[in-house]
């Protein structure tokens, strides 16, 4: 699990997507829907290779955490958010904003 999460999914799909100037929305979508599927709720040993794989990586430039905020919703959100915390990362040393809610319109 933990090379397919890292060499296939993270550094194949989602790092690549996450540098594109206009990024595929439904990809990501699909992509951090697939790893909050993984992560919530996980056994410890899920749990870890998700962090360690996917949400951990997100570290590895300020432009995939910035263009990935987007799409990080449920425990995986709330996870990194702890994460920037704990690593005080530069601008994100409160963790993550609430996300945000699609605004309805009255018809």
């Amino acid at each position: 699990m933990y090379e397919f999460l890292l060499e296939i999914l993270t550094r194949g799909v989602m790092q690549p997507a996450l540098e594109q100037p206009e990024m595929n929305q439904g990809l990501l979508r699909r992509c951090f829907d697939f790893v909050e599927e993984l992560y919530d709720g996980a056994d410890a040993y899920r749990a870890g290779n998700v962090y360690f794989t996917v949400l951990e990586c997100l570290l590895d430039e300020l432009r995939y955490l910035e263009n990935a905020i987007p799409y990080l919703h449920g425990a995986s959100r709330a996870r990194v958010s702890a994460m920037l915390r704990t690593y005080a990362v530069e601008g994100h040393k409160r963790g993550l904003p609430p996300p945000r809610t699609a605004r309805r319109h009255a018809s």
